[in-house]
């Protein structure tokens, strides 16, 4: 039975995985092209708003493997970690993600401060759309 559980645990750490890279891949292409954008003179808020997102997408690729690995270190096998990411027991592994997720929170709110100061400039006339964001 235990051996089952640990094949579950690593199947769903080999998907956290790969959805980190994937994300830290997506991030790349963004932060190409934003960087394309930059040579070619053509940069706006739009594109700063993008390198906010993109910089949230690296975070949250990192978070993840880091996440994985911290899975991986107390489930199925120790694995050399540097310290920062040594887990004891779950409760650490917890609270190191809530603290991640507590700062993907803060980033996904200064993105959505960031559009609400563009929409503002854009529409200063509709208050609803002022008061939704």
């Amino acid at each position: 039975m235990l051996r089952f559980l640990r094949i579950g645990i690593g199947i769903g750490s080999f998907g956290l995985v790969v959805c980190g890279l994937l994300a830290i891949a997506m991030a790349a292409s963004r932060l190409w092209g934003i960087l394309i954008e930059v040579i070619d003179g053509g940069a706006s808020v739009e594109e700063e708003l993008q390198l906010i997102g993109a910089v949230d997408l690296f975070l949250l690729g990192i978070g993840v493997l880091i996440i994985a690995a911290g899975i991986v270190n107390l489930t199925i096998r120790r694995i050399s970690l540097p310290r920062g990411m040594q887990f004891a027991d779950l409760h650490q592994l917890k609270s190191m993600f809530a603290s991640f997720l507590i700062l993907v929170m803060a980033i996904t709110y200064l993105e959505s401060l960031a559009s609400l100061q563009s929409l503002e400039r854009t529409q200063s006339s509709n208050p609803i759309a002022l008061l939704y964001g």
